[in-house]
């Protein structure tokens, strides 16, 4: 095993047993003595309606996805529905990423005015919420959530839901469903023809890797 290799197993080990306490932290492991080539950075973050046993079990599963999907790499990142992690071998700490990931649209609602009005509004809502890195919007027959990375500046994270909104309107126009999830944001929202978004029993399934 090289010494980056070893420096990432830490990494993993400590960004799981973070998760026991907070949905959100980040590392620099870099031994001393070891070369700078040989530094490693990782976050994680959870969903901000995920318990501390939750956030743990879904780092975990992250973790182990990673191990066998990049196993020789010097980077990687996994997005699961409940959770995100991403590391890497040069800092990415605090920089903007709205380069689109995922997005997937649900089933066309037709052209029922209504219905597409009240998207608007719970995007709009999920936007306005104003230096809240997890938001939360429920108009009764239609939820909304978003969600920032944490290293993010407070500008920054506007600007990249912000971005991400446009995108999913643009992209799903009338579906009943959508989501959109660009490099360290996301946002989605489903009508009561859709899913519900809090199904904490989903948090293991892989939205992005």
């Amino acid at each position: 095993m090289t010494p980056y290799d070893s420096n990432v197993n830490s990494l993993f080990s400590s960004l799981v047993d973070s998760a026991s306490v907070s949905n959100f932290n980040k590392f620099e492991i870099s031994p001393p003595g070891n070369s700078h080539w040989d530094d490693v950075y990782g976050l994680f973050q959870c969903r901000g309606y995920l318990n501390s046993a939750e956030c743990k079990d879904c780092m975990a599963a992250s973790v182990s996805q990673l191990k066998t999907i990049c196993p020789v790499s010097t980077g990687g990142t996994i997005q699961l529905e409940g959770c995100f992690v991403k590391y890497d071998n040069t800092s990415f700490f605090g920089i903007e990423d709205k380069m689109e990931a995922s997005r997937k649209c649900g089933p066309s609602g037709g052209s029922n005015l209504d219905v597409l009005s009240s998207i608007d509004n719970v995007l709009t809502n999920l936007i306005s919420e104003n230096n809240q890195y997890f938001r939360k919007v429920d108009l009764g027959s239609i939820q909304g959530v978003a969600q920032c990375v944490q290293d993010l500046s407070a500008s920054d994270y506007q600007d990249c839901l912000s971005e991400a909104s446009r995108s999913l309107r643009s992209e799903c126009e009338a579906s009943i469903s959508g989501n959109m999830y660009l490099g360290k944001c996301y946002i989605k929202y489903a009508t009561d023809n859709g899913k519900c978004l809090f199904q904490h029993h989903l948090h293991h399934r892989v939205m992005v890797v």
